[in-house]
């Protein structure tokens, strides 16, 4: 960059690129395919399977057809092996006390948490991106099992 300066450039503001990415339907069909398959994909994985470069991608994601990333809050998981056992016996022993006491059972119930189905595993908010088109309804993105 010093190279840059020293030969006569006085600004530090990047120089617009004049040059419009020459992008062919049958890449934008190759790319629409695999998008339409799996919405998790980034555009990096994209990019080495249809060989095309990482802004070409981008480029047909964001202009061709208008997508925009959404990223959700938390990532829920398959629960473990010893997890969805110990669930299974909470459920036995909540079982046969519902069937021996019916109406008292049904009173100490006062909510149910549904996180109890999920574990928790926190990821980087960019694993948990997903493009999503502006005409889609959700405007946060749903969870998912892994």
């Amino acid at each position: 960059m010093v190279k840059v300066f020293r030969s006569g450039r006085n600004e530090t503001a990047d120089l617009f690129l004049t040059v419009w990415l020459l992008i062919s339907q049958h890449q934008i069909d190759n790319v629409s395919g695999l998008f339409s398959k799996d919405c998790l994909w980034t555009t990096w994985e994209l990019s080495a399977i249809v060989s095309l470069s990482h802004q070409m991608v981008w480029h047909i994601l964001k202009k061709c057809f208008n997508m925009k990333k959404l990223s959700s809050q938390w990532v829920p998981h398959r629960l473990t092996y010893f997890q969805k056992s110990h669930l299974v016996a909470r459920w036995l022993v909540s079982t046969s006390s519902y069937i021996a006491m019916k109406d008292i059972f049904m009173q100490c119930i006062i909510a149910i948490d549904k996180t109890w189905a999920r574990a928790y595993d926190p990821e980087l908010k960019r694993q948990s991106n997903q493009w999503h088109h502006p005409s889609s309804s959700n405007s946060t993105v749903g969870y998912r099992l892994c």
